[in-house]
């Protein structure tokens, strides 16, 4: 997992990104975008630092494209570093986006870090990933109260591909 500082440029091209209402299939009904803009940001500078080839295009079915790739950065919320525990999700009303990959990143609630999870081929994370139903209970995912607000497909963070 790769800890991001998030720095006050990063913070001002979020906000730049954020001006946008709620997306289709918004988990969070559009209160995660600032957050969502970050892990963005965060995986942008994070990947270009690594010398990638990295566009910015920002549209609903990807985010950027890395190598040729398109990516779509997935960004959940929390107040702590993310556990092996933890789980990433993806929304059942994405699964007809047109990106080869999925990025995961939690941005923590006072902007200071993103992390960056690690990432997963779209086509095998709907294959091997969990189905969860709105209002299921979701023991495993380390809170034993959380129950799901939309029907959705998750994994552990241990069970996706970390960077390097």
């Amino acid at each position: 997992m790769i800890q991001v500082p998030i720095t006050s440029n990063m913070l001002e091209e979020a906000q730049a990104r954020f001006d946008f209402g709620v997306l289709n299939g918004s988990i969070t009904n559009g209160a995660g975008n600032f957050a969502g803009a970050l892990g963005e940001i965060a995986a942008i500078h994070y990947l270009q630092a690594k010398g990638y080839r990295v566009e910015d295009t920002s549209t609903y079915d990807y985010d950027i494209i890395v190598n040729g790739h398109k990516v779509d950065v997935k960004t959940k919320r929390q107040k702590q570093k993310p556990l092996d525990h933890n789980r990433v999700a993806v929304s059942s009303w994405n699964t007809k986006q047109k990106c080869d990959f999925y990025f995961f990143a939690t941005a923590l609630y006072d902007h200071s870090y993103v992390y960056l999870n690690g990432y997963y081929q779209k086509k095998a994370f709907f294959l091997e990933a969990d189905f969860k139903r709105k209002g299921e209970k979701d023991p495993e995912g380390g809170n034993s109260s959380f129950v799901f607000s939309h029907d959705c497909y998750v994994m552990h963070n241990s069970q996706i591909h970390k960077f390097k």
